[in-house]
């Protein structure tokens, strides 16, 4: 099995303070389902839901929902399962980091 979730977003959070993003670690909401990692890169809002090597998110549930919400507001959205994953979803930006 993979590495646990809280790994995982310890590392790429690590990752993007490390090129300059604005984090929000942890978010309370009444609202199930929304994701995992919210932060700001480059004057663009992200919403990130993280996952195991291994899991999905299906389009029908709440973390699909949400994350076709905060896309169609604007915010760069995707699914990570390693910081390789992060630098590829941020290169969708238009600006390679590294």
């Amino acid at each position: 099995m993979g590495k646990l979730e809280s790994k995982i977003q310890r590392d790429i959070i690590a990752y993007l303070v490390s090129v300059g993003a604005y984090v929000v670690r942890s978010v309370i909401t009444s609202s199930n389902g929304t994701s995992d990692l919210h932060f700001c890169f480059r004057g663009r809002f992200c919403a990130f839901e993280l996952k195991r090597e291994g899991e999905i998110v299906k389009d029908e549930s709440l973390q699909g929902y949400h994350l076709r919400k905060a896309k169609k507001a604007g915010a760069l959205v995707g699914v990570a399962r390693s910081v390789a994953d992060v630098k590829l979803l941020l290169d969708k930006l238009g600006e390679h980091i590294d």
